[in-house]
């Protein structure tokens, strides 16, 4: 995602669900409602990069919602959910990698 103002500005971003298929929350109704949204949205969170591929981090805590009709979108920051600003990429596999041996 890149800033149309400021072309040195971007952010790496995914599908959460990707990587944290039981990802979930609840959109509170002001922000539904701000963004104009009824069903199609679209979520996405950012991704910091690091040096060591295996340490980059997703955002889980403030995700991307975007009305893709609309073409509107907020960083929402969410509440009383057992999410942080920095979870593992491959946090699932790795565990996974482990049993199997990898």
């Amino acid at each position: 995602m890149q800033s149309l103002q400021n072309k040195d500005l971007s952010f790496v971003v995914t599908d959460p669900f990707s990587f944290y298929p039981d990802y979930e929350f609840e959109l509170p109704d002001s922000e539904a409602e701000e963004l104009g949204i009824s069903d199609e949205l679209s979520v996405k969170c950012i991704i910091t990069v690091r040096e060591k591929i295996e340490e980059s981090t997703v955002n889980l805590l403030a995700p991307l919602v975007f009305n893709l009709k609309e073409r509107l979108a907020k960083q929402i920051v969410l509440h009383k959910v057992p999410y942080q600003t920095r979870h593992l990429l491959w946090e699932q596999t790795q565990g996974l990698n482990e049993k199997e041996g990898v």
